[in-house]
């Protein structure tokens, strides 16, 4: 589809006006901002899985809303890095546990933060929501559709919050583009939607062992590499659909009102899980009608 240039610049205008906080979408931010902490005080929050997207999620956590009352890694690095995280916030050091079942058990939590490997998602979810817990779970949900409908099922029995943690629907510039562009209208019927995430660096990592005599094993990883690689290996992870295209796939399934029939995910010529990644996802939705 092309817009003329009067839809060009309309769409351009509407979406400016909408990172302003004019009243096309500024309801949305101020209701955020002045609705304050809920009655109750801070939800008791423990948080299990530590590497980088969990300790993102622990320094931005806010206080008003949340303590932070226990960390739960199988990696001592990885707490050591999060104490740390909670200092440089303004918090102290919390208590700190290898075993999320004992966590979940012996701490008086509401509800959990999960940013541990992907393959792991749905079998501490479903047993933090059995105990009594709320749960905001990293992206992707679940490895597997039924894993994820164990989760949706678990969520429904318990009565307990599941969120997953898809984060581009809270960023304001996609509030923005959904708002003033999409819709608005401005796009018309829209039938094919190409989505490319280029990324060229290693995605393997390197790390110091905690000791001489670490070993991972009895918690599923049979080397260290497993476990800090855990993206690269069949097993743990569904590689760039997972780590990247869900992004993209989760809003465009949020800004056309569809479900695709079909998808497709290619790596540039070459890449490998050691080397350069560039993902390209297509998601073709085949319903036609209003985008709201």
């Amino acid at each position: 589809m092309n817009l003329t240039p009067e839809q060009q610049e309309l769409g351009r205008r509407n979406f400016l006006r909408v990172l302003a906080g004019t009243p096309a979408i500024a309801a949305l931010g101020v209701a955020a901002a002045t609705k304050g902490p809920l009655r109750g005080g801070p939800v008791r929050l423990g948080f299990i899985g530590l590497g980088g997207q969990g300790r993102v999620l622990l320094e931005q956590t806010d206080p008003r809303y949340a303590e932070v009352v226990a960390l739960c890694d199988i990696n001592p690095l990885q707490l050591q890095k999060a104490d740390e995280s909670l200092v440089k916030t303004g918090r102290r050091p919390v208590k700190h546990y290898a075993d999320w079942q004992a966590m979940i058990q012996k701490e008086r939590l509401e509800g959990v933060v999960i940013a541990s490997p992907l393959f792991t998602h749905t079998d501490v979810a479903v047993a933090c929501m059995e105990a009594g817990l709320h749960v905001l779970c990293e992206k992707m949900m679940g490895i597997d559709d039924a894993s994820c409908r164990r989760m949706g099922d678990a969520a429904k029995r318990t009565g307990r919050v599941l969120e997953i943690g898809h984060q581009r629907f809270y960023n304001p510039v996609y509030q923005a583009a959904y708002a003033g562009i999409v819709k608005a209208g401005l796009l018309g019927e829209v039938y094919h939607a190409r989505l490319v995430w280029h990324r060229n660096g290693n995605w393997r990592r390197t790390a110091e062992l905690p000791s001489p005599d670490y070993s991972p094993a009895q918690w599923g990883y049979p080397t260290y590499d497993h476990l800090i690689n855990w993206r690269l290996y069949k097993q743990y992870s569904r590689g760039h659909m997972a780590e990247l295209a869900s992004h993209m796939v989760a809003i465009t399934d949020w800004y056309f009102g569809a479900t695709a029939e079909s998808g497709a995910c290619a790596s540039a010529p070459g890449a490998d899980a050691a080397g350069s990644a560039s993902t390209s996802a297509t998601r073709l939705a085949r319903r036609r009608g209003r985008l709201d």
